[in-house]
């Protein structure tokens, strides 16, 4: 089966999954991107499997974050004759060419979303939603990025079209494989993530500040950078400047070592469609404490045995929390383990099979008499 993949950018989550499908021979896969990253983006450009490729394009962000031109689009799509496709964003012009060349050649495609809000300017609000409804009603089945998204794409689409719950996958064994070297002397918080108003840092430092100042043993290690890191290193008192480490950036390939040096992971964010720091810090074995507005949260987070649940912005609930994995020290072990449990499914070698059958369903025939 010939399976073409277009995205806006090409995140390493995405590559390790259709990386995976690719190099165990499940599919053909082909991959084009509309541009290499996002600004303020931690990850470096990444290097790309073969047949693998970011389009030529045009940047005119200063305008609209999205307003990327893509050249060649058409050309690829109709040379690699694919049977099935996967469409990871509508915005995109080039991911807009893409859809209408697919659409003709009469190559059923698929939408994988996340759950996300609409802009509160009523322009933006009815343009995007205008270009989301127009994608639903052209794809084949459209991939919800957890529960939430299933929901969300079902409101939209009024069951005109098929919805299947398919999360983020990627290669969760890296988290798992390496060894733990979080030790019992202190319980160490981790938060991974931009600095930026909708992450919610802000309320965590507040909350670690008010467990810190009673507890001497615990510890925050924040991984990550943006325009709000100068302001937030101001917020910790000069008294736990000691216990607050900003570790900025750190590179794809050494983020399971950071999540191997620390216990429960705490995401604050005030939306995140999905976050795939949640899986990840689950496979390497810690409990997470996040908000309820996190779509992996919802899937993934169960109160008092793999982690626990806030409401946004409560500073206090989340200083609870976090004085719980304090003064419980046993219990982060004990919820790490069915957290690691929790996540299998969603390693690349168990997804990409998945994914595949699902897709065989829209492939043509003759794909599938030729899968391998």
């Amino acid at each position: 089966m010939r399976l073409l993949y277009v995205s806006n950018i090409p995140s390493p989550y995405q590559l390790e999954l259709f990386g995976h499908i690719a190099g165990t021979g499940l599919a053909d896969v082909r991959a084009l991107f509309c541009m290499e990253s996002y600004p303020g983006r931690g990850w470096k450009k990444p290097v790309l499997p073969p047949g693998f490729e970011v389009l030529p394009h045009w940047k005119l962000q200063w305008i609209m974050p999205d307003l990327v031109f893509s050249f060649g689009v058409g050309r690829r799509i109709r040379d690699f004759k694919p049977d099935v496709a996967i469409v990871g964003s509508y915005v995109f012009p080039g991911v807009q060419r893409a859809v209408g060349v697919l659409t003709r050649m009469r190559t059923p495609w698929l939408l994988w979303g996340e759950f996300h809000r609409f802009s509160t300017n009523r322009v933006k609000r009815f343009l995007r939603k205008r270009l989301l409804l127009r994608a639903l009603h052209r794809a084949a089945a459209v991939f919800g990025i957890g529960t939430r998204a299933v929901s969300f794409f079902q409101d939209l689409a009024g069951g005109a079209t098929p919805v299947y719950n398919f999360p983020y996958a990627s290669d969760l064994a890296r988290f798992t494989n390496e060894p733990r070297r979080a030790g019992p002397g202190v319980t160490r918080f981790l938060y991974s993530g931009q600095m930026i108003e909708r992450k919610g840092v802000d309320v965590l430092l507040k909350a670690f500040a008010e467990v810190a100042s009673a507890h001497s043993r615990a510890e925050l290690v924040l991984l990550g950078d943006g325009p709000l890191r100068h302001e937030l290193e101001a917020m910790v008192p000069r008294e736990l400047s000691n216990r607050v480490r900003f570790e900025g950036n750190v590179p794809w390939a050494d983020l399971p070592k950071h999540y191997a040096a620390a216990h429960v992971l705490v995401l604050p964010s005030r939306h995140d469609g999905w976050g795939m720091v949640i899986p990840e810090a689950m496979a390497a074995g810690m409990p997470v404490i996040s908000t309820g507005e996190v779509g992996a949260a919802l899937d993934l987070v169960e109160n008092g045995r793999t982690g626990f649940l806030f409401d946004k912005d409560d500073a206090a609930a989340l200083a609870g929390h976090i004085g719980f994995f304090v003064e419980n020290h046993g219990e982060v072990s004990k919820m790490g383990k069915v957290a690691s449990e929790r996540v299998k499914h969603l390693d690349a070698a168990q997804a990409g099979p998945r994914l595949i059958e699902i897709l065989q369903e829209y492939a043509p025939t003759t794909a599938k008499e030729a899968r391998p």
